[in-house]
């Protein structure tokens, strides 16, 4: 079980700080990685679980494609990601790690969001898109690795876990009564 986090100001002068690191190393006691992208508006960290491709540096994380285009923090496993990369390869892909990592980024740069939807197995990503100003976040279909995001005050903030999203200097948790009437009632919240 890797760990993620990620912090987007969206103010054009505002300026991003790591924060994650330290809460989440351990979800991954092979590694850390932080970037700071868009004039540090963002930042990307990742504390990794090596199971796939372990002894390969550059199969860390955070991960880029070679020429710099997206950038992507990721936590669990493609179960079809074998057949995924050998479809990528026949369209002409060359791949330098043996990584499920690149091929859910390599998948985005051939296909898009649309190409998303072929992954099969457990995962939470987030994808900077520096040709489209754009950033996705997925998680597979049943929530099975979560992926907890907050916007409040102009700032996006997305972790692995719920304490690790709390934590963030920028966010100031409240409890929202309903939500916690619904979970006493019934176990979880319905929106």
């Amino acid at each position: 079980m890797c760990g993620i986090g990620v912090t987007f100001d969206t103010r054009s002068q505002g300026r991003s700080e790591a924060w994650a690191g330290p809460i989440m190393r351990h979800r991954g006691p092979d590694g850390e990685g932080k970037l700071l992208l868009a004039d540090g508006q963002l930042v990307f960290e990742h504390s990794r679980l090596a199971i796939i491709d372990p002894d390969n540096p550059e199969a860390s994380q955070p991960f880029s494609d070679p020429n710099g285009r997206c950038v992507l923090v990721y936590n669990g496993e493609i179960f079809n990601f074998r057949e995924l990369r050998a479809e990528l390869e026949r369209r002409g892909v060359s791949f330098r790690t043996n990584s499920d990592t690149e091929v859910v980024l390599q998948t985005f740069l051939m296909d898009g969001e649309e190409g998303l939807h072929r992954l099969r197995g457990m995962f939470a990503f987030v994808i900077w898109d520096r040709d489209n100003d754009s950033l996705v976040a997925a998680r597979d279909q049943i929530g099975v690795k979560p992926l907890y995001w907050a916007f409040a005050d102009g700032v996006f903030v997305a972790a692995s876990e719920l304490r690790t999203l709390m934590r963030h200097p920028r966010l100031r948790p409240q409890l929202d009564p309903e939500g916690f009437v619904e979970y006493l009632a019934f176990g979880y919240t319905s929106g």
